[in-house]
C-alpha cells in the first residue's frame, strides 16, 4: 500500500475514496480512528488515502486531476490558514498590550480620550461646588475640581493617578482666580506647597511638609534673591523663626514662640566666618 492524498479532513477523504471507487480503485484510509477523535478540525497529517501499488500512478493522476478543477485543496491551503490563526493571534496580543499600555500612560498623564463626570451642589445654591472627572471605563476619578468657597469660581484642582492617589494639585487659596499654590506628592502624601502670589514663575514662599504636617516654610524676597525667613512649625503653632532683617543673606535674628503666638525671647546670631 502507498499513500496516495493526504486530505484535509475525514470528510474529503471519504469523498476521494469514493472518486477512487468509481474508478475501479480501492482506497483505504488511515488514521480515520485518530481524525474521529479530533472531530472536524484539520487533519495534520494524520489521515492519508493509501492505495495499492499496482494502483498508485493512476489513483494519482485522478486526484491530482480532481486537485487542479477543483482548486487549491483544503489540504494545500491549510497552511496559510494556520498563518492567518497564528497571524490573527499575534495581532491580538499586540491589540491588547498596546491597549494596556495605552491605558497606563493615560492614567499617568492628564490627556484623556473620553470622559464622564460627576457633580456636587454642597450649599444648595443650584451650581456645582464639586466635580469629579473619569476617564472612559474607569470607576476612580483621575481629577477632582472644588468651589471652596461657593463663589462660582473653581478654587482647588487635583489629579490623581490610575489607583486614585493624589499626585498634584493647584489651588487659589485667596480667592482672586489666580492658582498660585502647587502641591507636591509622595505616595500620595503631601510634602510641599509653591507659592507664587505675584505670578512671576518663582516661589514667594516655599512650604515642607512631613506626614502631610506642615513642618517649614521659607519665604523668598525676591529685590536680593534669597530666602529671608524660615518658620519652623512643631503641632498646631509656629515654634520659632529665623529672619534677615538688613538682608544680607544671613538670617540673624532668631526669635523663639509661646503657644499663644507671641514672642518669647529673641536672639542674635553672628555668621561663622
Amino acid at each position: 500500500m502507498r499513500q496516495a492524498y493526504l486530505p484535509a479532513n475525514a470528510a474529503e477523504a471519504h469523498m476521494l475514496a469514493h472518486l477512487l471507487s468509481e474508478e475501479g480503485i480501492i482506497a483505504h484510509l488511515h488514521g480515520e480512528a485518530l481524525q474521529g477523535a479530533a472531530g472536524e478540525l484539520p487533519a495534520g497529517g494524520t489521515l492519508q488515502v493509501l492505495v495499492a501499488d499496482e494502483d498508485y500512478d493512476r489513483a494519482r493522476a485522478l486526484l491530482l486531476n480532481w486537485e487542479r478543477q477543483s482548486g487549491p485543496s483544503d489540504a494545500v491551503a491549510q497552511p496559510g490558514k494556520r498563518f492567518r490563526f497564528v497571524a490573527a493571534l499575534v495581532f491580538l496580543a499586540v491589540g491588547v498590550v498596546a491597549g494596556w499600555a495605552l491605558k497606563v500612560a493615560l492614567d499617568n498623564s492628564r490627556f484623556t480620550i473620553a470622559e464622564t463626570s460627576e457633580s456636587l451642589d454642597q450649599n444648595g445654591d443650584g451650581r456645582d461646588d464639586f466635580t469629579w472627572s473619569y476617564r472612559l471605563g474607569s470607576s476612580l476619578a483621575y481629577k477632582a475640581e472644588q468651589d471652596s468657597n461657593f463663589d462660582g469660581q473653581i478654587d482647588v484642582i487635583s489629579i490623581y493617578d490610575e489607583v486614585g492617589v493624589p499626585i498634584d494639585e493647584q489651588s487659589d487659596r485667596n480667592f482672586d482666580g489666580v492658582f498660585e499654590t502647587r502641591s507636591e506628592f509622595r505616595h500620595g502624601i503631601r510634602i510641599r506647597n509653591l507659592v507664587d502670589t505675584d505670578s512671576n514663575e518663582v516661589p514667594d514662599a516655599t512650604q515642607f511638609f512631613e506626614g502631610g504636617v506642615l513642618v517649614r516654610e521659607e519665604m523668598l524676597d525676591h529685590r536680593y534673591g534669597h530666602v529671608a525667613r524660615i518658620d519652623h512649625y512643631g503641632p498646631y503653632r509656629l515654634e520659632r523663626s529665623e529672619v534677615d532683617l538688613d538682608r544680607d543673606g544671613f538670617l540673624e535674628t532668631l526669635r523663639v514662640y509661646d503657644r499663644f503666638g507671641e514672642i518669647e525671647r529673641t536672639e542674635q546670631r553672628t555668621p561663622n566666618l
